[in-house]
């Protein structure tokens, strides 16, 4: 399978992999967000509506925790609309089953 020259930390592989089989490639702001994550980092993601921020969001967090999966609630993610919500669920839902951790 095709590794991106830019993967630099190997937390990230199952969601690569995941965009792979889908078709995709992560873009240059998803995976900067993600190893920013991974290396413990915060910050604001601004793009257009429709350019992936859903995904930029919570890759980075689905990655840490397949490599360190615990007990109880380990990912809270909050919006203030409902039907955002519901859009977001929809979004993450299918990744988070296909890499094998569960949602409840």
């Amino acid at each position: 399978m095709a590794r991106l020259a830019s993967l630099t930390d190997r937390r990230l592989e199952p969601v690569i992999d995941w965009f792979e089989k889908q078709g995709w490639q992560p873009l240059a702001f998803q995976m900067e967000t993600w190893q920013a994550y991974l290396a413990g980092q915060s910050g604001l993601i601004q793009v257009p509506t429709g350019s992936g921020k859903t995904y930029a969001a919570v890759m980075g967090a689905i990655a840490s925790l397949l490599e360190t999966p615990g007990i109880g609630l380990q990912l809270l993610y909050i919006t203030p609309l409902r039907a955002l919500s519901r859009d977001i669920e929809q979004a993450i839902r299918r990744p988070i089953e296909e890499m094998g951790w569960s949602l409840r």
